[in-house]
């Protein structure tokens, strides 16, 4: 055999165990591809994200818990306003509301 055939036989062997390699790796991104596959994947990824998200969450609500318990004292204050604004009305002395609705209904002085 000369040079050149046992050449060509080498560079015919690296030939086909590259097509042998690109033909795993289709098959794998086939695989891959499959409607299955990326339901999984997706669905792996979002439950690693979102248990990254509520772990720091629960760190940053622990670190700053004086300004989360005034937020929602302030977030209900201003749902129920209506309710507790008639509640303050009740309390106050009749003499005063009619103070200031007197008071609201002159014109100023000129």
């Amino acid at each position: 055999m000369s040079a050149v055939e046992e050449r060509l036989r080498e560079l015919a062997a690296t030939r086909d165990a590259a097509r042998a390699a690109l033909d795993r790796r289709i098959a794998t991104a086939r695989e891959l591809a499959k409607p299955a596959q990326l339901a999984k994947r997706v669905q792996s990824e979002f439950t690693t994200r979102a248990q990254d998200i509520s772990t720091q969450a629960v760190e940053i609500a622990s670190d700053n818990r004086g300004i989360l318990i005034g937020t929602g004292v302030a977030l209900l204050g201003w749902l129920f306003r209506g309710p507790l604004l008639r509640k303050a009305k009740q309390h106050l002395p009749q003499s005063r509301c009619k103070n200031r609705q007197a008071d609201m209904d002159d014109p100023p002085p000129s």
